[in-house]
């Protein structure tokens, strides 16, 4: 619901708001985010200030060309992007009062979306986060020979949700890449 998404938002991040740290207000981000599917990221920060906005916020800009990809003769057909990129303008900004070791006072604030908030919540990568614990039922499973399809639906069966068949490969290739690796260096 709309109202209470933004309604929670004014309360939790009212300009005013102090936070003891810099992590308690960037671990209650992340809760309020995980809570109604909305990812928030760092735009800018020093030590006294930050700036987080909407995953969607500003516009997609295109990459710059370098000079070694222009040949006259060849034409380079420009490869069709989409983005997630709304020019959302939900934003925190906060500031640390008494130097770098004192509280973040939330500045300034706006709540409101100009896009759909998905409801799937495997959508977003930074919902689906998974404990040590997990990742090494994962990789004990996949060690037994079982299929990453196998690997999803047993993790679905006992709860585990916020996970998507290539968030197991992903897990599957980087395994095998620190082995890999682990072997070379035995080998010298």
């Amino acid at each position: 619901d709309q109202k209470e998404l933004l309604d929670e938002f004014n309360m939790m991040f009212q300009p005013g708001k102090s936070f003891p740290s810099l992590a308690l207000l960037r671990s209650h981000v992340v809760a309020y985010g995980q809570k109604y599917n909305i990812v928030m990221s760092t735009k800018n920060s020093n030590y006294r200030s930050i700036h987080l906005w909407c995953k969607h916020g500003g516009v997609y800009r295109k990459g710059k060309r370098r000079a070694n990809q222009q040949d006259d003769k060849k034409v380079i057909k420009q490869r069709k992007k989409a983005t997630q990129r709304t020019n959302c303008e939900c934003f925190i900004k906060a500031k640390v009062v008494n130097g770098g070791g004192g509280e973040w006072i939330i500045e300034r604030s706006f709540g409101e979306h100009n896009h759909v908030i998905p409801k799937n919540k495997t959508v977003y990568s930074a919902h689906r986060k998974q404990s040590e614990e997990i990742k090494n039922l994962i990789l004990r499973l996949l060690d037994t020979g079982q299929k990453i399809n196998n690997v999803l639906e047993y993790l679905h069966m006992i709860g585990i949700k916020n996970i998507i068949k290539k968030d197991i490969e992903n897990l599957q290739q980087q395994y095998k890449r620190k082995n890999k690796k682990e072997e070379q260096q035995q080998q010298q």
